[in-house]
């Protein structure tokens, strides 16, 4: 999965890209899979994406932006130590996100995404460091980003970003 991930990648513009949201509403539609969602640094703009397909509520399910630690660990239900111990932007973090989410809504698949957009680091991570986590029962996938550019450009980056990684785990779901 990694090797196949980071091909694609490769090749990926991490532009906007209708075609990557119909072919996620599409894999999520085929496999009958559920999906919640929690988001920090976009905002809301991958909610957006996720709900642009006409018949999206057959599999999201839904989401919230969880911008602060305390809507973090509210919403999600993230252990308030694993944002002490490894930050609001980390590996462990977009994975509580992902889990927590997924539990609090009762769905087969969470996509947690966490990240420091700018204007200034947070918490030792550079402006464009992006997490963005995928789980289901059965596996765990997080990724890590580095972007560059505005606000606005690292989150669009981000949110496309991560339907690409929701795509690929998808493309690996039986």
């Amino acid at each position: 999965m990694v090797e196949q991930f980071q091909s694609f990648m490769d090749r990926a513009s991490l532009e906007f890209d209708a075609n990557l949201e119909q072919r996620v509403y599409d894999a999520l539609k085929e496999k009958k899979i559920s999906l919640s969602i929690a988001e920090s640094l976009t905002g809301g703009l991958l909610s957006k994406m996720l709900t642009s397909q006409p018949g999206s509520s057959e599999y999201f399910v839904g989401g919230v932006v969880c911008y602060t630690p305390r809507a973090k660990i509210v919403q999600t239900g993230i252990d308030p130590k694993t944002i002490a111990e490894y930050g609001l932007v980390s590996e462990q973090t977009a994975l509580g996100l992902a889990r927590g989410i997924s539990q609090r809504l009762f769905t087969q698949m969470g996509l947690g995404i966490t990240g420091a957009a700018g204007p200034a680091a947070h918490g030792g991570r550079q402006v464009g460091t992006v997490f963005t986590a995928v789980v289901d029962k059965d596996r765990e996938i997080v990724k890590e980003f580095s972007f560059t550019g505005s606000r606005e450009d690292i989150r669009k980056k981000a949110a496309q970003a991560a339907l690409g990684v929701l795509w690929l785990y998808l493309k690996d779901v039986d």
